[in-house]
């Protein structure tokens, strides 16, 4: 560990706007930690909007578990907003953390958050970033309702039809709560504990729940574990807390220079029209060359698929 604050000290000097902060237990040992460089504090000004929180990956020798803090960008693209380790999961140490990133963003809160069902988190949560909507991980959610719930829906014929078409169909939040109660009325589950469980969290995972709110590409925490994958490539597991932060520079230079890249061709490049759909001309204006080429693929699979529908009528 002294190295490593050796390490944070030349850091500072190559980057003023480069903290870090620690803490310590009653033996002197390193607690927690948290660190976030000059274009990570800049990018958030700019990319308050969504954040991914997962602390799922250990990466060093010392069993501690990695905190990153993950955005978007314009483009799209995965960014870097801070990194803390922490010596425990308990609400104490994730309010330690947010704290920190809450100072070094200049109180500026994260709009809206997706991390898992950590109790201790969603506490610190509701404490520190108190303005930011919190949404928990729909792939979890539900792959633990498959575990739990399969066999007994798979006995019940028309269950699956019915919950998949009351999570992804319901648009508003009252349409999602007719459709609900005509789900557990219809197939006797009303006093079953696992459905009023899943009932009783609606308001953290059910789509309708936020559709006025800015998840980008987001119902899962997958852009924390993608930056996961991408650790796993750099850091062996077994390597110490300075190897974790110098892997994790050469990272963050490699987004930043995949920014670079990406802004260029928007300035520089003018994109074909796919489809002369006003649309398309519209969000051509609107959108980042990257962003751009997705729509254009969307917009032209709904027209063939419209087209397709009007041949067969």
């Amino acid at each position: 560990m002294k190295a490593t604050l050796e390490y944070f000290e030349e850091l500072k000097k190559e980057d003023p706007e480069f903290y870090y902060s620690y803490t310590l237990d009653e033996f002197d040992r390193v607690e927690n930690l948290f660190w976030v460089d000059g274009e990570a504090r800049k990018a958030f000004e700019l990319y308050s909007d969504c954040i991914s929180f997962d602390t799922t990956y250990l990466t060093n020798a010392y069993n501690m578990p990695c905190a990153p803090f993950i955005g978007i960008d314009r483009n799209g693209l995965t960014i870097q907003l801070g990194c803390g380790f922490l010596r425990n999961e308990k609400t104490e140490a994730f309010t330690w953390l947010f704290t920190e990133f809450l100072k070094t963003m200049s109180g500026r809160q994260p709009v809206n958050i997706i991390t898992d069902q950590d109790a201790a988190m969603a506490a610190a949560i509701a404490e520190v970033f108190s303005n930011a909507t919190h949404r928990n991980c729909r792939w979890h959610i539900m792959e633990n309702a498959r575990k739990r719930l399969g066999a007994f829906v798979d006995s019940k014929e028309g269950l699956d039809v019915d919950f998949n078409d009351c999570v992804d169909n319901s648009f508003t939040i009252e349409e999602f709560e007719y459709k609900w109660q005509v789900m557990v009325e219809k197939h006797g589950i009303n006093d079953d504990e696992r459905f009023i469980h899943l009932y009783g969290m609606r308001d953290r995972w059910i789509p309708a729940f936020f559709m006025d709110k800015f998840f980008p590409f987001l119902q899962t925490t997958a852009r924390s574990e993608g930056f996961n994958a991408v650790l796993k490539r750099y850091v062996n597991p077994q390597n110490s807390i300075l190897n974790f932060l110098q892997q994790y520079k050469k990272i963050q230079k490699r987004i930043f220079s995949r920014q670079l890249e990406h802004e260029a061709t928007t300035s520089i490049k003018v994109p074909y029209y796919l489809t002369g759909h006003p649309m398309e001309k519209q969000m051509k204006e609107a959108y980042t060359r990257k962003l751009f080429n997705v729509f254009q693929d969307e917009l032209q699979l709904k027209l063939q698929l419209l087209y397709c529908s009007d041949w067969r009528s």
